[in-house]
């Protein structure tokens, strides 16, 4: 629906024709996601309060303007890192993914077919570069950041992610403060990324390095079980 169509009724009558085509399906459950700024002024809002609809996960967005304040990571003992231009092994790759986040509300498990697609398809155009954490020469984690196109002067934290059996080593934070600087060095004013509501390791992380949740752009997830 177009942001401006949202504060009518029309929102509600588009919800009830998909909910009448998904209902034909007979799924088990049925995900809506929204952002808050389209949902806090709309009637759908009305809508799901009478259907019994809330919030099962919230992901905030979260941006980083004042470059100040960073704090410093120092090098975990041990830990080499590598910059990378172009991803090399998918299978490591994934697999790292998969791991880290096996906990998350929406996990999907992915496979190097479906990731190496993912970003031939949708990264590869754009100005991607990848950090890995090696140890002993084996990768145990990554981020992956991007220059946003078209807006050049904003950078997102596309990935970050570290084995469960090395957290809390320091890895993540100086990963991350290796995507921060390559963003900056590239000319980016303002920094983005996405992280679920529930995952407050990483919460705390991004609030650390100065992050801010940007509450209109805050995606709600529910969820309607038949």
């Amino acid at each position: 629906v177009a942001s401006e169509l949202f504060p009518t009724e029309y929102s509600v009558k588009l919800f009830e024709k998909i909910m009448e085509i998904a209902r034909k399906q007979d799924p088990k459950e049925i995900k809506f996601t929204l952002t808050n700024r389209l949902f806090v002024n709309s009637p759908l809002k009305t809508k799901f309060n009478e259907m019994g609809l809330t919030p099962v996960q919230y992901e905030f967005w979260m941006e980083l303007e004042d470059f100040s304040l960073l704090p410093k990571s120092n090098m975990p003992l041990g830990i080499t890192f590598q910059k990378l231009k172009e991803l090399e092994d998918y299978d490591t790759y994934v697999d790292i993914l998969n791991d880290a986040f096996s906990k998350a509300f929406d996990s999907e498990v992915f496979t190097p077919e479906d990731y190496k697609s993912i970003i031939d398809v949708n990264w590869k155009k754009f100005d991607v570069e990848y950090y890995f954490a090696k140890e002993n020469n084996k990768p145990i984690g990554f981020c992956t950041v991007m220059v946003k196109p078209p807006i050049h002067d904003r950078g997102v934290i596309m990935t970050l992610a570290v084995y469960h059996s090395h957290h809390k080593k320091g890895i993540g934070s100086y990963l991350l403060g290796l995507g921060i600087k390559t963003l900056i060095e590239k000319g980016c004013r303002i920094i983005e990324l996405g992280v679920e509501g529930e995952n407050a390791h990483a919460l705390a992380l991004y609030k650390r390095f100065g992050f801010k949740e940007v509450e209109s752009q805050t995606m709600i997830d529910f969820v309607y079980s038949s």
